[in-house]
């Protein structure tokens, strides 16, 4: 995916609160470039969390062109594989601590069945591959 040019280059960053007149928080990159709101006025807790995320999001879209991101489909198959990419840590995770737990029960005589769950785990995460 191209690099887009044309917007502000991240991180962003939340770069402080203003109460003067209508509070908001101020969202920054090198230079002031959003103030956030809440719905309702004064809603300090509100008003963070929507700067937290769009600080989270535009940082996480650094290097996805706004074409990209503007087409429904790129953004769910990413959703997809993060997902997919979630489940597989999970799945490892499981397999290393089953072999840690055995491991530190000192138990060599299962050493087939800590065999079986690294293959196991290895299968999975290379798809099936040898």
């Amino acid at each position: 995916m191209s690099l887009n040019l044309h917007h502000t280059p991240g991180p962003l960053r939340i770069a402080g609160r203003e109460t003067r007149g209508l509070p908001h928080t101020l969202v920054a990159a090198r230079t002031l470039l959003f103030r956030v709101y809440s719905e309702a006025y004064g809603d300090f807790d509100q008003e963070t969390e929507n700067a937290r995320r769009l600080v989270a999001c535009w940082n996480a879209c650094e290097g996805i062109s706004t074409e990209s991101l503007e087409r429904s489909d790129v953004l769910s198959g990413m959703n997809q594989l993060l997902r997919r990419l979630e489940t597989q840590r999970d799945e490892l995770l499981s397999a290393l601590r089953h072999i840690e737990g055995v491991a530190m029960a000192d138990e060599p005589r299962d050493l087939p069945g800590i065999a079986q769950t690294a293959r196991t785990a290895i299968y999975i995460a290379t798809g099936g591959a040898a």
